[in-house]
């Protein structure tokens, strides 16, 4: 049965002064290029920018911006999607880690020495920061890519472990990564109850489990989705992470689970997997109670995939979450047979 949208017998209001009335109201706008690259020619401390093109389109815009000599990734978030207070942490985290050597991409000041902007766009307002570009190409998940990339994520740990933010962030526990999601899921779920039923049961075990190891387990600064999809790789084999969106404070194993996540589906997967741990231990002490807990991040990971689909289906439309949930739901079933009841 395909999934519709919650029904409430009657329709929101529209609140006429939360936008202007001489335009329909609208879920997402594409800023003007052309208009992005006045502004941030006038507002950041950069040489004069010669030419700003969209990137890509996701649960935020990025655009990229070409100066003579540099480039750099102008990212426009979604309205409504992140506080103000999510992203000056984001962007002050990524502050800090460069000071310390971390290998990310980094906020631009502007010339008032602030680090973001609101753009009031049809749907509210859109915050815009420009980062510096990551050196390199999106690289081919490989056995020895897997290593650089555990290396490079526990330099960024070790990295953040002194950080004291000024501005509060959602944090990756439980509620973010299993029960919002379900809260998210539910309405969409109404004429599904045998699917509800189980999500509930497993979030249940699943919950338990990782309270049952949360004590001992590695807890700090996560990138949040800490894939080959989010690097790029130089010529002299030099990794820059960059997306940092989904990260927060949260238990290391969730970084590993979601490289691992990834690393499964490519040909090797296990090898890549083995050798992201070899890097990882080589920078940072591994804890083995983080390794029992990784397969419970991993289906956090997945209920929190859930609930990102009911986030971008204003996006992206139903149609392709109708597409999706039965895929999920099969897997998690896999997931928990072979990590929880065997």
């Amino acid at each position: 049965m395909a999934l519709q949208p919650p029904h409430t017998g009657t329709e929101p209001a529209l609140h006429t002064d939360e936008y202007d009335q001489s335009i329909f109201p609208v879920t997402s706008s594409i800023l003007s290029s052309e208009a992005l690259l006045h502004e941030v020619a006038a507002d950041y401390a950069i040489e004069t920018p010669l030419s700003c093109q969209l990137l890509k389109q996701g649960l935020n815009d990025s655009y990229l911006v070409q100066t003579a000599n540099e480039q750099y990734v102008l990212r426009i978030y979604k309205a409504k999607w992140r506080t103000l207070s999510d992203i000056l942490y984001e962007t002050e985290m990524l502050s800090y880690l460069g000071q310390q050597g971390a290998p990310v991409s980094m906020p631009v000041k502007r010339i008032d020495g602030t680090l973001n902007r609101g753009l009031k766009a049809p749907e509210g307002i859109r915050q815009m920061v420009p980062l510096t570009y990551a050196k390199g190409d999106e690289p081919t998940l490989t056995e020895e890519l897997g290593y650089l990339m555990g290396q490079t994520t526990a330099t960024i740990h070790l990295a953040s472990d002194g950080f004291r933010p000024q501005h509060s962030r959602f944090t990756l526990n439980l509620e973010h990564l299993i029960h919002e999601p379900l809260r998210l899921v539910q309405p969409y779920l109404a004429q599904r109850k045998e699917n509800w039923t189980y999500l509930l049961q497993l979030a249940d075990i699943l919950s338990q489990k990782i309270i049952e190891l949360a004590p001992s387990l590695d807890w700090g600064f996560c990138h949040g989705d800490a894939t080959e999809r989010n690097v790029h790789i130089a010529e002299d084999q030099q990794i820059t992470f960059f997306d940092f969106d989904c990260g927060g404070p949260g238990w290391r194993a969730y970084d590993w689970a979601v490289f691992h996540m990834n690393a499964r589906k490519r040909p090797g997967g296990d090898a890549i997997w083995n050798a992201y741990l070899k890097g990882y231990a080589e920078k940072r002490p591994i804890n083995p109670l983080d390794i029992e807990a990784e397969p419970f991040m991993f289906i956090a990971r997945m209920f929190w995939s859930i609930g990102i689909l009911i986030v971008v289906a204003p996006y992206d439309g139903l149609e392709w979450y109708n597409k999706e949930i039965d895929r999920y739901i099969h897997f998690l079933r896999v997931l928990e047979e072979r990590h929880i009841r065997q």
